[in-house]
């Protein structure tokens, strides 16, 4: 019985030998293909300067903590609500027990800026669920996520 003879791979860059076949078994299942062609940008782009940009602007435009009420008043009752509440009341509700790291106000200060630094405006709450609170609009009303 007569054996194949074996020959160069025919991968370049392989160097391997190769029975049967015309690639060698270092080659990916996929073959010399890329999967799809690489991606071609100038050199200057950089989307996430753009968008340090952007978000830079807003806070000049938003203004400091202090000028939008967030004063020595305002973090001292900060620190008394998280130490009364030390969980997330949103999250106990779900019987979950998550640290609380923020102070919500139940009746927005847009709303009623009478009520910024009054205790029973106030509820402690986890980051998660203070931003969604935010970002739903439901904080406008009054209730929860």
């Amino acid at each position: 019985m007569q054996r194949k003879q074996r020959k160069q791979c025919e991968n370049m860059s392989c160097g391997g030998v190769v029975a049967q076949r015309v690639f060698c078994t270092g080659i990916p299942a996929g073959g010399l293909m890329p999967l799809r062609p690489p991606l071609h940008r100038p050199a200057h782009h950089d989307p996430q300067a753009t968008r340090r940009a952007q978000l830079q602007t807003l806070d000049r435009q938003r203004g400091s903590a202090s000028s939008r009420g967030y004063n020595v008043a305002w973090r001292r009752l900060r620190l008394v609500v998280l130490a009364e509440e030390p969980l997330c009341c949103f999250c106990q509700e779900r019987g979950l027990v998550v640290p609380a790291t923020e102070v919500d106000h139940i009746q927005p200060v847009a709303l009623r800026p009478e009520l910024r630094l009054v205790r029973e405006n106030l509820r402690a709450t986890c980051r998660p669920c203070h931003s969604a609170l935010t970002a739903s609009g439901i904080q406008r009303r009054g209730g929860s996520p």
